[in-house]
Parts: structure tokens; sequence; C-alpha cells
């Protein structure tokens, strides 16, 4: 899958995180808060395989980081932890030659362990619910509008 069609699959893209890794699993007692961020903010490119490919430069603007260095750290923290066995994260590093001949590092590949998050189909009470609120929040948006008095000069 190329990053194109990835950002274009991530406007209805809903995850679940499985409840018995984090309340039988200790799942929580493993990762840090830094940790779950991070993994969440890769989980919002994934794919139904668990595989994502964002950029470090578009997983920092996720993850609200400027720095790449930050990025890359955590990832590799991410990397090194395991869950009944599995890697959390596992990454692909690759390598292509630029325009000058020379090897540089292309964007990462990704796999989330799927025993953690997984993605899936909405189910119609969530597109009902998401539907509902922004059938609220627009009749809240024009009623605020409405309170507004505008004077012509």
């Amino acid at each position: 899958m190329k990053n194109n069609e990835q950002s274009e699959q991530t406007e209805e893209l809903y995850f679940q995180v499985w409840r018995n890794p984090i309340y039988k699993g200790g799942l929580l007692s493993i990762l840090t808060p830094i940790d779950w961020h991070t993994l969440t903010g890769l989980a919002m490119f994934m794919d139904g395989e668990g595989r994502c490919y964002p950029g470090l430069d578009t997983l920092g603007k996720v993850l609200g980081l400027k720095n790449i260095a930050s990025v890359s750290r955590r990832i590799k923290s991410l990397e090194q932890k395991r869950f009944e066995g599995h890697p959390v994260l596992t990454v692909k590093r690759s390598k292509e030659k630029n325009e000058k001949g020379t090897w540089q590092f292309s964007n990462n590949n990704y796999k989330i362990n799927p025993l953690i998050i997984t993605i899936f189909v909405a189910h119609s009470t969530t597109l009902g619910r998401r539907k509902h609120q922004t059938e609220d929040l627009l009749k809240q948006r024009e009623k605020l509008l409405k309170s507004f008095t505008f004077f012509a000069k």
C-alpha cells in the first residue's frame, strides 16, 4: 500500500483495543504512557494487517513532536517491548538510492501486534452515533451564529 492510499484510508478508520491485554495481560504495565501515545499515533495509519507506513515527519506531527530524533526514540522503545512473547511493534527499515546514487533512509514499515490493536468496520451504532453528534454540533453552531448580532455600517 502506498502512502497516498493510506492517508485516504485513515478518514474512516476505526481501531479497537482489545481489553484482555490491558485487563488480564498487564499491557499498560509494560508500556509507558509515551509508548501508548506513540502506538495509538501509529494505529491511525494502519491497514487491516496492522501494517503502517507513515514517515517520521508525519508521525511527529500526529504526536505533536517537532524533533524527528524524538519520534525515532519512541519507535525504538516500542520495538523493544514484548507482549505475550511477541513484539508490540515490528519495524522494517529500508533504504533507497537518491538522484545522486547515494543510499538514504526511506519510510519505515511498521507492523502493530494484532493481539493489541486492530482495525474494524464501523458498527451501525458507531456510525449512527457519529451522525447524531455531527447533527448536534451543526445545530449548536447554527444557534450560536444566530445569537450574534451583526451591524452594517
